[in-house]
């Protein structure tokens, strides 16, 4: 069986309650197909993580609700002494239960999701940018197709961000919370000013980028040990392999952390794959191969403020493939 991928965007619009009825359908083959299981699995274990930092919740009127129920099926004396076990151990088979099923893993999400308004969510389709102003004054652009996450009481009780896609960070220093940014398995801290973090699900890497002053990175593992990784300074850079988890960081040479901001995309032996990807969310446009292999030619180059007419011709010359156009979907193919 040939493993599937989930769409984690649409996922995560599931859990916001946005779907219309052919997204829900979607949805239900991803619960029900075992193809999905393992990219299902992958995404649940990571929201997971970022549930780790919320407080167990309270379960409002659970006291009241099973006071009535004992009173139909048992005598006071069994419900004074069962109903403190009762509590602990509905928390504890909650967690349990969110490792080992993804059913109930996505139930216990939505609750926490639903129930606590705690988190605030950015989220920017295909070709749409966005620049947020934190509590603190940081400023963070949110490149396309990209999701930040942060506490309601971001600024008094942490300065914790979550990120899905590319976002540049100018970061306001003071305060008594240092700033960081949780990409998957890593953890930026800001100790500088000013960098670049780059983490597409489903991709095989994260990147970070320092344009200014220095970050530290730290690992954490789905069993929660947390270890140093690396720490960058001004234009240093990190990949981290999500399949092997090794990392090596180098020198920007030439190259400019967050230039998309200013419309610029580049490309340095990248496979026509990963660019078309980004062609994807930069333009907000689909893109797809008619011929296997072709999506693994390498491409190097760099688009200035290049129109997607403009950027599709010189990406399909340097890789010598061809490309239709049919309304909003694009077809590259060899010639």
């Amino acid at each position: 069986m040939q493993p599937k991928e989930t769409d984690r965007q649409l996922l995560l619009r599931y859990i916001e309650g946005n779907c219309t009825e052919e997204q829900l359908a979607l949805i239900k083959e991803y619960l029900t197909d075992e193809a999905y299981r393992e990219s299902l699995n992958h995404f649940l274990q990571e929201e997971w993580q970022e549930l780790n930092l919320l407080p167990l919740p309270g379960f409002p009127e659970l006291d009241q609700r099973y006071d009535q129920f004992r009173s139909l099926v048992a005598d006071k004396k069994e419900k004074a002494t069962v109903r403190p076990l009762f509590i602990r151990r509905l928390a504890q088979v909650a967690a349990v239960a969110a490792v080992f099923s993804g059913v109930l893993l996505t139930g216990w999400y939505l609750w926490s999701k639903q129930g606590h308004a705690t988190w605030k969510i950015v989220h920017n389709g295909l070709g749409k940018t966005s620049r947020i102003i934190l509590p603190d004054s940081s400023i963070v652009d949110l490149a396309s197709a990209s999701t930040l996450k942060y506490r309601e009481d971001y600024g008094r009780t942490n300065r914790q961000l979550i990120l899905e896609g590319e976002a540049y960070f100018i970061v306001r220093h003071g305060g008594l919370h240092p700033f960081s940014v949780i990409t998957g398995q890593l953890t930026t801290v800001d100790i500088g000013t000013e960098f670049d973090i780059r983490y597409q699900p489903g991709q095989p890497s994260i990147e970070v980028a320092v344009t200014r002053g220095a970050v530290a990175i730290t690992h954490q593992t789905p069993e929660g040990h947390v270890s140093a990784l690396a720490r960058l300074h001004q234009q240093q850079r990190l990949y981290y392999n999500t399949n092997s988890h090794q990392f090596h960081t180098d020198t920007l040479q030439g190259e400019t952390p967050g230039e998309w901001r200013m419309g610029i995309l580049s490309f340095h032996k990248q496979t026509l794959k990963e660019v078309a990807a980004e062609l994807e969310r930069h333009y907000g446009v689909p893109i797809y191969f008619d011929n296997p292999g072709a999506d693994t030619i390498l491409i190097t180059t760099r688009l200035n403020k290049t129109s997607l007419e403009d950027a599709l011709d010189i990406i399909t010359r340097t890789a010598g493939i061809q490309y239709t156009r049919q309304g909003d979907t694009i077809r590259m193919k060899m010639k």
